[in-house]
Order: structure tokens, then sequence, then C-alpha cells
């Protein structure tokens, strides 16, 4: 089966955005892109979507997340840094695997909704993530959290279940990828963290981890080693993985050399560090070193959403308010981040951009009038004006995940069950 999905193509590979069609194979590739009438006539689709009033573009990526912890919005108050973590740790010793997939379906749900084809995940019961994952169809970078020096939930305080999971699921599904996650150099023991670092290098994977997120996080190291937190990655072998490193808030400028000259990405969320009174990171600084960057909305319980079209707004006025200017950073270069700089950032080829021989991992917008016309410059209307309700269609691989802004392989109302019932067992055990 043949698609043309129509509209004004927004393909992220450097021309202009202009009106076209791109054509895909279900469950495949991108065959071509231009042309709308050359298009319909050379490959005759079976099914045409969008028109002019449409807006076709890659698909998001969500760079670093907790897709479960949907179930725990509302529940972290006014707290940032270490003190917002031990109140979710004490939440989280009430989870079992089960609530783990119901949140994992519901924030997966809203996700795709919103147009993110891909995420990077980093919890607990990262088992029952990969089943959600594939269930709804999207592509998910997934990593098994543990720590050794903090309670977690019950059973899951091992490296040896990080790596297993990571070994066993990276060739489990086609849709799947697979890190080591380590939570954080504060969290895991110096022991656990050589250990995964051997791990990942002997089987080729990457660790993900979070690191210079807060300043709780570096008067913390520097109580237990005498360290900056990226001397002391540097010192235990972590950068030689080519780590996704969740946040790096506060990064000095040897720091950001040093992970540049070691290949290791960023997952930038600027909504949850602005939220929790932390600083700006440096994303201009890490940009002309060569780090490549991937943005992210971190997990729900900290932001509450998980709206990449929200954090595209918050990086333009973060970065250009860091940079005092308005031009530090361009609708275009904020929307790269948010596709083809988030599939480079977590490895991933074939996505991020529309063009023949790409994944066709692709999003159609139906963009309210009101709030987008004159379409003059679709780069600004995206990120000045985009929200996840001016999403109608989503398409992973190829194949539909959401059609006529509905799941195509879930029951809302279902998931929104599910989720009420585990919500309800662990209101009741804190």
């Amino acid at each position: 089966m043949l698609y043309a999905v129509s509209g004004t193509i927004v393909s992220m590979r450097g021309e202009s955005p202009r009106p076209g069609s791109v054509v895909f194979e279900h469950g495949g590739r991108i065959l071509d892109v231009g042309d709308r009438k050359k298009l319909l006539k050379d490959y005759r689709p079976d099914i045409e979507l969008g028109g002019e009033d449409h807006i076709v573009m890659p698909g998001l990526v969500n760079a670093h997340t907790h897709v479960p912890m949907v179930l725990m919005r509302g529940m972290s108050g006014t707290v940032s840094g270490l003190s917002w973590l031990k109140k979710i740790w004490e939440i989280e010793k009430s989870l079992r695997p089960e609530d783990v997939y119901a949140g994992a379906m519901l924030g997966i749900a809203h996700m795709v909704k919103s147009g993110v084809t891909t995420f990077a995940d980093h919890y607990f019961f990262e088992e029952e993530v990969a089943k959600a994952t594939v269930e709804i169809g999207v592509r998910g970078v997934l990593s098994k959290t543990f720590m050794d020096l903090e309670e977690p939930p019950p059973g899951h305080d091992k490296i040896d279940a990080s790596i297993k999971f990571a070994e066993n699921y990276s060739r489990w599904n086609s849709l799947v990828q697979t890190m080591i996650g380590p939570h954080s150099l504060y969290a895991c023991s110096t022991e656990a963290l050589k250990q995964s670092v051997e791990a990942a290098l002997s089987s080729e994977l990457r660790l993900h981890i979070h690191i210079s997120e807060s300043r709780d996080e570096l008067k913390k190291l520097a109580n237990m080693f005498g360290k900056r937190p990226i001397a002391l990655a540097e010192e235990l072998g972590i950068l030689k993985t080519k780590p996704l490193l969740a946040h790096m808030t506060y990064a000095e400028r040897d720091e950001i050399i040093t992970i540049a000259k070691s290949g290791s990405s960023v997952a930038y969320a600027p909504f949850t560090k602005m939220r929790g009174g932390q600083a700006i990171s440096p994303i201009g600084e890490m940009i002309d070193e060569g780090v490549r960057i991937g943005l992210a909305t971190d997990g729900p319980a900290s932001v509450y959403s998980l709206d990449i079209f929200r954090e595209m707004r918050m990086m333009l006025a973060a970065q250009n308010h860091r940079y005092s200017s308005p031009g530090k950073f361009s609708p275009f270069d904020v929307l790269k981040k948010a596709t083809l700089g988030g599939a480079e950032a977590l490895g991933i080829r074939g996505i991020g951009s529309l063009f023949p021989g790409m994944e066709a991992d692709l999003v159609i917008l139906r963009p309210d009038p009101l709030k987008f016309w004159p379409l003059l410059d679709p780069y600004q209307a995206i990120v000045y004006s985009a929200s996840p309700e001016d999403v109608t269609h989503v398409f992973v691989s190829g194949k539909p995940v959401v059609m006529d802004r509905k799941l195509v392989n879930a029951d809302e109302l279902k998931i929104i069950r599910l989720a009420e019932k585990s919500l309800k067992r662990i209101r009741d055990n804190i």
C-alpha cells in the first residue's frame, strides 16, 4: 500500500518549506518528496492524506524522559534538586510492574498524539515500558535505571538487571533500542559505575545517565569526591561509552570541551530545570564545540506534560535570553534539535528528516488558522504556535499510529481506566 501525505513540507534538510507531497510505503521508507501533482501521477498512491491547509514534518524526538511517572503528576510540589528526588523515591517504593506498564501506556499515548515518534526512557521495570512501546507502535530507546546508594523500588537495586535488560532487549524488536541506565554519579557506587562502563564497551552499548543537573548534585559530588561531575565521569570511564547525558545544566567551558571530544550527547530539557529554579544550560557553547543536542521533556512528575512543542518554545526563549540575543537560536535551529538533532543524539540513523530513503516517521499538522495564519514562515509557526491539538496523523516507519487524532493500536479509554487503577493503589500506599 502506498501513502501520499500532502501539505507544506518541512523536510528539515535545509531547503525552504514548500507545498508538495511525501510518498511512502506502508511499513517502509520514504520513496519520494516533491510536487504533489507529479508524485500523484507517477506513484498513484492508494491513500492521500493532508491538503493545502496542512503541514507535513518529521516525527518529534523526546531525548530523555521517565514516561511512567505520568502517574505522579501533581505529587512533587514546588521542590527541586535532591529534595524533589527524595520525595519521588518514596512514592516509587510502592510501584509494581503493572503500574509501570499502565503509566507507560498513558505516557506514550500522550506523546504519540503530540507528534512524538521516538523517545528515550530511563526508568524502573523497563520491560513494561518496552511492552507498551511496541503495543502502541513507536520507537523507544530504553534504559533500565539502577542505583545502589539509594533505595529503589523493590528488586531493582542491582546493576546486573540494567545490563541484562540492555543486552537482551537490544535485539528484541525493531522499534526498541537500549542503553544501560545508571541513575547518576551520586546514586550509584563507583564500583557499579565502572561495571556499567565495562558492560557497555564490551556490548557496544551506551550509557544514559543524569549528570550535572542541580546545585545539590554539584555540592554532593564535591563532598563525596572533591570533583565536578564531568571530571568524575571521565575518571570512571563513563565518557568512553559516548553516553547520553541528561540535562548538563551546570557546564563549564573545560567540561564542554571534554564532552565534545568524547562524542557524548546531551538531552536538553529546558522547562524542568527552569521550573525548579536551576540554571539555563549553556547549549550555545555546546553546539559551537560540536556536542550533539536533543530536546527533551524530562519526566511528567516534574513538568506535568510530555509536550515537545512546549519545550521548543522554552528552548528558544531560554537560550536567546541566556545569550542576550534574539538570534542566537532561530526557530529552525530549535526544530532541528527536536527532530534530526534528537535522532543524532540517540544514535539513530534514518529518521529526523523527510527525504527519499529515510524511514517514514512523520507527522501531519492541521493548524488552527486563527493562530497560524498567515503561514509566512512555517518554522516560526511550528515553534511559536503549534501544540499537540494540531496533530492529526502520525506514522512510524510508514505505519499509522494516529489517524484523525485517534490512536490506531490502543483504546484510549482502556488506557485511562488502567492508569486510574494503578493511581488509586499508589495513592493508597503513600
